[in-house]
């Protein structure tokens, strides 16, 4: 049985041994699943850093620039609009937002 470590580092190796196995029968779905699968550990990756960054602009001084740059967004202007469909406002609302109510 494969180690599922081994199928997410190796997507190219599963598939070619999963259409060999099959003898090339249709199995247009594989491309699929393991996009798939590679776009849920983009998101959750992103996720894991969006709320680190929360804590990093709960927890620091830091603009959000260096927050962005911190944290490996492309531009501050990216790192905004996810963290904004992440959190439902700016970074700097969201920290302007904690520091009024002291949380």
């Amino acid at each position: 049985m494969l180690d599922i470590r081994f199928v997410r580092e190796n997507p190219e190796i599963v598939k070619e041994n999963i259409r060999k196995k099959f003898q090339d029968s249709k199995l247009p779905m594989v491309d699929e699943v393991i996009a798939l699968d590679a776009d849920r550990r983009k998101a959750q990756q992103e996720a894991d850093e969006l709320k680190a960054a929360k804590n990093m602009l709960l927890d620091t001084e830091c603009s959000c620039a260096m927050v962005s740059a911190a944290f490996g967004f492309s531009s501050q202007s990216y790192f905004t609009r996810m963290f904004r469909l992440y959190t439902g406002e700016t970074p700097k609302k969201f920290r302007e937002k904690y520091m009024q109510s002291g949380l």
